[in-house]
């Protein structure tokens, strides 16, 4: 799920807008993830869960482009297609034969309901955490890019090109010094 995540982050140009703050959906995330560890020995609490992530993300909304005009829609309401779109592929895949769980040895049947809301979970978990991610990563490109760009202003020097073009302009002069060398000119 988290590979799918990142892909259609990548693919779609998707952005969260008024997403919870990180501490709370850290904890959201901590008490799903809680849940499905402890739901064998403890009540399973999936639905005290998605109200709480109803109240967390009510706001939220997520806007992405299919190659046409960027569209908006609330993050409810991806989670839950996500989580559906999932549990009818995992039908698919029971159907055809790629597994089976114990109910489906004589003959198949659909996968309980009760999955969709395990996916539904999963999939925030998964998507929180993708968000979070590029999220600090972004963070810490824009305070390295500052950094770099105050230490050049102090040198006297400003950055005119991105650094990755100064390797490049390297293993060119490189790969002309090479060539001659070789050439014996």
């Amino acid at each position: 799920v988290g590979s799918y995540v990142c892909q259609a982050w990548r693919r779609l140009e998707l952005r969260f807008h008024l997403r919870p703050a990180p501490r709370v959906a850290a904890l959201v995330c901590l008490g799903i993830y809680g849940n499905f560890l402890a739901n064998r020995h403890l009540p399973d609490a999936r639905w005290a869960l998605l109200g709480v992530v109803a109240a967390a993300f009510a706001r939220s909304e997520v806007t992405f482009s299919a190659g046409g005009p960027r569209r908006r829609m609330p993050i409810l309401l991806s989670f839950a297609l996500i989580g559906v779109f999932i549990w009818l592929a995992e039908n698919l895949a029971t159907l055809l034969g790629a597994w089976r769980y114990p109910d489906q040895r004589h003959g198949w049947r659909p996968v309980y309901l009760h999955k969709l809301t395990s996916w539904w979970l999963l999939v925030i978990v998964s998507i929180v955490l993708v968000a979070e991610l590029r999220h600090g990563v972004h963070q810490r490109l824009r305070v390295g890019v500052q950094r770099a760009l105050e230490q050049d202003a102090r040198g006297g020097q400003l950055a005119t090109h991105p650094p990755h073009q100064d390797m490049r302009i390297e293993n060119d002069q490189l790969a002309a010094s090479h060539r001659s060398s070789a050439t014996g000119s």
